[in-house]
């Protein structure tokens, strides 16, 4: 080994130790944005006994419930259980990712690990257990199985591969556009094979077909055995096509000025774009000038097809958001780890320096911990959620709440479902969250919507409504509105307000 291999390997080794580092202080950071919500719909299906679709209005597949579910039945709700869960989960992913890049080098599969372990937690809370993360460890697994396990025969390992990347389909249904990659490499294992049986490539392809749709039809039965299929049904056919045509900003966004959306979003890569150099130069490498065999080669081009199908992944989510790119990130830093891959003899100093140079250089400009780490090491706790609007809310209703009342939340990611699931308070109506209500006004769909809500409402009675104000994330521009009507008239007749916050208002039922 050459004194710029140790090199590397002592920055490595560096690099992973601030991996434990921050992921010994997230452990002390508070869940927040969409993880609160999707806990508290496992909340109602745990302890209410409420289900997805059929019980209250939620427009993710059964798969991301399920997940959610099984997380909170394993961890329950506080947030230092939860974050122990992360950086589990995590460990787990890092680990398989170190395992199906072990054939192109010690180093390439640690700098991959690593790289992606700090580009992850250094996006902070906002991002932690996010479905995008998730997801990664099964498909980490898919791809180890594809890789990695010569004993098992092509159809077993596309079949299980299948089921993998299937489960992932049940949380997000575009994660589809990954199998032309998969395809082509179990093509390509086909094509050197030495006796290549064109029965044998179609048996591998139907148990792939076969292991990838089995959990969807799976959630079909479900569905269908707890009367939860129609109201599925009605929300996939109704509501999801007018959910996809709000951008990232959350307008609504069609035609051509869809498209220029699209393209100039697209064409940003979610900031990431510094590291296409490390990783342009890796592949290259690895390809041209490495002493990988064949097969490590194959799978490069395959890290490459699936870099580029992740990249599609986000565009099909049309928002663009930060975690929306992390399995397009995923794969990109695996591209990158490649400048570490060890090179033929004889290599000239320069040859071995400069890639490892361009990979270092895009590390120290890009993987930084995030803000909340600086606060920490300050000595200070991490910033509460929402502000401290979540706490102060929570600590209202475990206060006055009493045996059988109900809430009634007006609000999305603002705080208001977070308190509620902080100080277990039950939900008044099928209505837990409001962003439906507020894009497309003017279509029928939404206007049944806005009727039902307001109806059952008045129905429940329940004890407090929590509002978050304005300043929210939601819905603007064309076609949409803040108003609904039918709901001031409610609120001003039949509530009064007790507790007037930043951002929130408390209402209770007015004594009759």
């Amino acid at each position: 080994m050459g004194a710029i291999e140790r090199c590397n390997g002592i920055a490595l080794a560096l690099l992973s130790g601030l991996l434990v580092a921050v992921a010994g202080l997230s452990l002390g950071w508070r869940i927040q944005h969409d993880a609160p919500l999707m806990f508290y719909f496992a909340f109602l299906i745990d302890e209410q006994g409420w289900l997805p679709y059929r019980d209250f209005f939620e427009h993710q597949p059964l798969g991301a419930h399920a997940l959610y579910l099984a997380i909170a039945k394993l961890c329950g709700y506080g947030d230092r259980a939860l974050r122990s869960f992360d950086v589990l989960w995590l460990a787990g992913t890092l680990g398989l990712t170190g395992a199906w890049l072990a054939p192109l080098g010690r180093n390439v599969a640690w700098a991959g690990a690593v790289m992606f372990g700090l580009a992850y937690l250094g996006h902070g809370p906002k991002v932690s257990l996010q479905r995008d993360y998730l997801m990664l460890l099964p498909i980490a697994a898919a791809l180890c199985v594809s890789v990695r396990l010569p004993a098992w025969s092509e159809p077993r390992r596309a079949a299980v591969a299948g089921v993998l990347l299937g489960l992932t389909a049940t949380i997000k249904p575009q994660v589809g556009v990954l199998l032309p990659a998969f395809a082509l490499y179990y093509a390509w294992r086909w094509r050197e094979a030495g006796e290549r049986r064109p029965r044998d490539l179609v048996r591998t392809g139907l148990a792939a077909a076969a292991g990838f749709v089995s959990p969807s039809l799976l959630a079909l039965l479900v569905l269908w055995a707890t009367g939860s299929l129609a109201p599925f049904l009605d929300i996939a056919l109704h509501y999801w096509p007018l959910f996809a045509k709000l951008d990232g900003f959350q307008r609504i966004s069609e035609g051509s000025a869809r498209l220029h959306y699209l393209l100039q979003q697209y064409g940003q890569l979610g900031g990431h774009t510094l590291w296409l150099a490390p990783a342009t130069l890796g592949t290259a490498l690895a390809w041209f000038a490495s002493d990988l065999d064949r097969w490590a080669r194959a799978q490069v081009g395959l890290i490459a097809g699936l870099c580029f199908s992740a990249s599609l992944f986000t565009a099909a989510s049309g928002r663009f958001w930060d975690y929306h790119w992390l399995l397009f990130l995923y794969f990109l830093l695996q591209l990158a780890a490649l400048c570490c891959v060890r090179l033929r003899e004889p290599a000239g100093m320069l040859r071995r320096a400069l890639p490892l140079a361009v990979l270092w250089l895009a590390i120290l400009a890009l993987l930084r911990p995030p803000p909340v780490v600086v606060v920490q090491l300050a000595g200070r706790p991490p910033p509460p959620p929402n502000a401290g609007r979540v706490d102060e809310i929570a600590a209202y209703l475990r206060r006055e709440l009493r045996p059988g009342d109900r809430v009634q939340p007006i609000d999305w990611t603002g705080g208001a479902i977070h308190a509620m699931l902080a100080a277990r308070a039950q939900a008044a109506t099928p209505w837990i969250t409001d962003f439906q209500f507020y894009h497309h006004v003017s279509h029928p769909y939404i206007q049944r919507l806005r009727e039902r809500f307001v109806a059952d409402l008045a129905r429940a009675k329940p004890r407090f409504v929590v509002r978050v104000g304005s300043e929210r994330d939601m819905p603007r521009g064309h076609d949409a509105s803040w108003r609904i009507e039918g709901l001031e008239w409610i609120l001003a007749r039949d509530y009064r307000v007790d507790v007037r916050g930043d951002g929130y208002t408390i209402l209770r039922r007015a004594e009759r």
